[in-house]
This record gives C-alpha cells, sequence and structure tokens, in this order.
C-alpha cells in the first residue's frame, strides 16, 4: 500500500499535478464521457477504461463499451474526443484523425520531457 502511495506522489509531482490541473483533466473527462455516450445506442450502458487526457490538447482518447440492440455489451471499441467533437469505433470516420490529436500530445509530453 505504501508503495502505491509513493508512486502517486510521485506521478502528482512530476506532471505538475496541480489543482488547475487535476480539475481540467476532470473537465476534459466528463466532456469527453458526455460526447460519447451520445453517440452510443444505450448512452447510460457506458463503461469507459484506458482514458488519457491530454492537457497539452485538450484531447481524451479510450476505450469505451456499451450496450448493442440486443442488450448485451458489444465490446470495447476506441474512442477520441477534441474540441467539443467525439468519434467512436472505426466506423466512424473521424476516429482516425481525433486519434491523431491524442498521439500528437503524447509525442509532444515526450518530446519536452526528454530535453
Amino acid at each position: 500500500m505504501r508503495k502505491w502511495i509513493f508512486m502517486l506522489l510521485v506521478v502528482c509531482f512530476s506532471s505538475s499535478c496541480t489543482p488547475e490541473n487535476v480539475r481540467r483533466e476532470q473537465e476534459l473527462r466528463a466532456a469527453a464521457e458526455t460526447a460519447v455516450r451520445n453517440k452510443l445506442r444505450d448512452p447510460q450502458s457506458a463503461v469507459f477504461s484506458d482514458v488519457e487526457v491530454r492537457l497539452e490538447n485538450g484531447s481524451v482518447c479510450g476505450k469505451v463499451n456499451g450496450k448493442n440492440g440486443f442488450g448485451g455489451y458489444a465490446g470495447a471499441e476506441f474512442f477520441a474526443f477534441y474540441q467539443g467533437m467525439a468519434a467512436v469505433g472505426s466506423d466512424d470516420d473521424q476516429l482516425l484523425p481525433l486519434m491523431r490529436k491524442c498521439t500528437e500530445a503524447a509525442e509532444e509530453a515526450a518530446r519536452a520531457a526528454s530535453g
């Protein structure tokens, strides 16, 4: 347990875990989840996983699983959110352009961290 607490503190201090950043991350995640839910057949059934919020450019990417027309979970699909737009699943033409926003932000953060 102490190991996990220590790791959390290290992550917070190394990633500028300020109250303002935490609040911004929560706001972005909530906006993304709302936009993604609105694209699902059963919005209330959404289960999010592997969600990454990129404060560098305001993008959010991850996976979402929701119920299909038969009432069963269809399996997790990728989603992406950027500037109010959301895309879900490989059939959505906007998924790849929006996923690039997450990738670009991650690459930018890695370059900044390396010097």
